[in-house]
């Protein structure tokens, strides 16, 4: 696997790990319980994991660690799956589909591998998809045993992509340091401060090195 998109999706598996407690299971398919008098779905609603795996039981939550995905051939998907235990799902044999919700034509599986966090039961699982259309679409999880979930999420182009999509410049904003707060009052929750604070993201840009900015409250962040 590339080295920057291994990076890129350890960089991720802290928020994966974090949305991956929140989550709640779906209520999709599910064989465990046949009590339920709820429809899983009505006639011609729009069923991802019906489409692509009819079989499975959807009661797995997929937490996508991205807001958007682009266009393209070996796209990185990283993503998490929670139970319906509520818990992480870790280290399972997991195929991904990409369903589009406009009617395209559905591609997979591909299959994604899990990698850990050192030192914590939590991680991320990362696939490389083909996308070839802009829009909403969905993306399907389906474990060895026939379980599934699915997370809906808005494709862009490229070129119509909210963020910078890979190989552009990235954007080079001033961030508070130790050298100059901003005229914040605080810059770091953790007592003692961490050493994170030392290099702006203009700066670090301007130096031509690997980045990674981080959003983190580390005083109030169990995870």
């Amino acid at each position: 696997m590339d080295r920057r998109i291994f990076l890129r999706s350890a960089g991720l598996a802290g928020l994966a790990g974090l949305l991956a407690a929140c989550g709640q299971p779906t209520s999709g398919r599910s064989a465990a319980d046949p009590t339920s008098s709820a429809p899983t779905s009505t006639p011609g609603a729009y069923d991802p994991v019906g489409i692509v795996a009819p079989d499975a039981e959807e009661v797995l939550s997929l937490i996508s660690a991205s807001f958007e995905q682009l266009t393209g051939q070996g796209r990185p998907f990283a993503f998490g799956l929670v139970g319906p235990d509520n818990e992480p799902l870790t280290g399972a044999d997991v195929d991904v589909w990409v369903v589009p919700a406009e009617g395209g034509q559905p591609t997979g599986p591909y299959a994604a591998t899990f990698h850990e966090v050192p030192g914590q039961p939590l991680g991320v699982y990362l696939a490389e998809v083909d996308i070839a259309d802009a829009g909403p679409t969905s993306f399907v999880a389906v474990t060895s045993d026939q379980r599934a979930g699915a997370d809906a999420i808005q494709v862009a182009t490229p070129s119509d992509s909210q963020l910078p999509a890979p190989g552009r410049e990235a954007i080079a904003v001033a961030t508070p340091t130790t050298d100059d707060d901003l005229g914040f009052e605080r810059l770091c929750t953790a007592n003692p401060q961490c050493g994170m604070h030392e290099v702006g993201l203009d700066q670090a840009l301007a130096a031509g090195r690997p980045v990674m900015i981080t959003f983190a409250t580390p005083a109030f962040c169990e995870t």
